[in-house]
């Protein structure tokens, strides 16, 4: 269930990431503190390539990545860098979104990153020709699915089974959003609460 969340709480957000990597994949290294341009950041880090998936700004600004743009793509053998290094770069920049704008992408897989900026929410995507940013609503809940595991039928399948859940959640928490992650199928997610 490669999925992450994000769900505002009261004064507190909720940024969720579930990985689905491959078994021959190396773990990832437990979460540490980086240095970044204006604050450190906190990531694990991917042992293969060097880069992360996930990262927190002692600033308070987040970020998630997920595979892919808009739709299942051919892997690219010959990438010229891992997409968990650019997301890095990104991450580490005192301006993310800036730099996402300005940074050049060619060779580089189809991805999406979600990021909690200054009290704003963005989605930047890359599918190899272009980018594409856009500003979401950081006060309503969010769900993204990776489009390179599941078809559009099963990412709205997703939504409504998060939509679901949070109807029927009492009290939404690390534990009960855990839960959720934790979840593949509808009647555990049904459950939590």
């Amino acid at each position: 269930m490669c999925t992450v969340t994000f769900i505002p709480v009261r004064e507190n957000i909720y940024l969720t990431s579930n990985r689905d990597e491959h078994f021959m994949r190396s773990p990832a290294s437990f979460p540490e503190k980086y240095a970044g341009n204006t604050s450190e950041i906190i990531y694990p880090k991917d042992k293969d390539a060097g880069g992360s998936w996930i990262a927190m700004k002692t600033s308070g600004d987040a970020a998630v990545l997920l595979n892919g743009a808009f739709t299942k793509h051919s892997q690219t053998i010959s990438s010229r860098k891992s997409r968990g290094l650019i997301f890095i770069e990104i991450i580490k920049s005192s301006h993310p979104d800036i730099y996402f704008d300005q940074m050049e992408l060619e060779g580089i897989e189809p991805f999406t990153m979600i990021i909690f900026l200054n009290g704003r929410l963005c989605e930047f995507r890359w599918n190899v020709i272009e980018k594409f940013t856009l500003h979401l609503d950081p006060s309503i809940s969010h769900i993204w699915s990776s489009v390179t595991l599941y078809n559009e039928t099963a990412r709205s399948k997703r939504r409504n089974w998060f939509n679901d859940w949070k109807r029927s959640t009492k009290n939404i928490n690390s534990e009960s959003i855990l839960n959720f992650h934790r979840s593949a199928e509808e009647p555990m997610i049904l459950k939590t609460g």
